[in-house]
Parts: structure tokens; C-alpha cells; sequence
């Protein structure tokens, strides 16, 4: 069987416009109750079977990354600080060829514990979610986030 080239397997819509990033959901939890996205009466949570597993979240990335064209993986939640698995699955990401460019939207609650494992599993950008405690403002939300946040990764151990 010959591979269709990138051009006629990429993610357009109906408008031709092509999608080349890919937002994953890593969990539907959150350390946070904020009033934007929590009700008052609070949520369900999804039964653990009905989460994917780690080398289910990485399969599907590799298709998008290595079939469809997909340059930027960014990590979402709730808050994806939350999944036990995190540094594997941005590590398997990072080994993907071509290599995406890989962020990370956080409140930030215990990203200084997770800096360092972040880094070597190939974590490019780490973001503030907007209404967080990290906000927009805080040191890891710029380009040289890593050296700012290993002295906090060294207090936390």
C-alpha cells in the first residue's frame, strides 16, 4: 500500500484551512474551583475506564504528528499537572518524528515540583491559564520559564 503524500491527508476544514496544532484534554480533573468553568453543584468526573490510557493518548497523537501534519501539541485538562502520567506522555510526544513543538496550559499548582521531569521529557512551553493563580504574569509563562523555576523545583523536594 503507498502513503497518500502529507498535503491530501492534513486536517482541513471545509473552508481549506488546515489544522496543525492539536489541543489534548489529558483529564477532566482540576485542583482548582473556579467559578468559570465549576458550578457551584460541581461536576462529575469521568469513570476511570472511560479515560484514555497513556499509550492511547500517545497512539493518537503519533497519527495526527506523523500522518496528518500536526506541528504543536499543547496539553489541557482540567489540569493536566493531575495526570500520574504526564512526563512519560510528553516524553514519548517529544520522540515523534518530525518532533512537534510541545506546551502545557496550567494553573501552575505544583509545576515547580514537576519542572525539572518536564524539561528532559522535552516540554517546550509551559502556559498560564488565564483566571489561574499563575495568570499571564507569572516567570514560567515566559521563554526562559526553566531557569526561573529550578531553584523553586530544588526548595520543593
Amino acid at each position: 500500500m503507498t502513503a497518500l503524500p502529507l498535503a491530501s491527508r492534513a486536517l482541513a476544514d471545509a473552508y481549506g484551512r488546515v489544522a496543525t496544532d492539536l489541543r489534548v484534554s489529558l483529564t477532566d480533573r482540576c485542583n482548582l474551583r473556579c467559578a468559570y468553568c465549576m458550578p457551584p453543584e460541581g461536576l462529575d468526573w469521568l469513570p476511570k475506564d472511560e479515560v484514555l490510557r497513556d499509550d492511547e493518548i500517545v497512539r493518537l497523537i503519533a497519527i495526527g504528528v506523523e500522518q496528518l501534519g500536526i506541528r504543536e501539541v499543547r496539553f489541557t485538562g482540567g489540569e493536566p499537572l493531575l495526570r500520574p502520567g504526564l512526563v512519560g506522555i510528553v516524553a514519548a510526544t517529544a520522540a515523534l518524528r518530525p518532533r512537534p513543538n510541545i506546551s502545557l496550559t496550567t494553573n501552575a499548582i505544583g509545576l515547580a515540583r514537576r519542572t525539572a521531569g518536564l524539561a528532559s521529557a522535552g516540554l517546550s512551553t509551559p502556559s498560564g491559564s488565564s483566571g489561574s493563580p499563575c495568570g499571564t504574569d507569572m516567570p514560567m509563562c515566559s521563554p526562559d520559564w526553566l531557569p526561573r523555576l529550578e531553584p523553586a523545583s530544588r526548595r520543593s523536594r
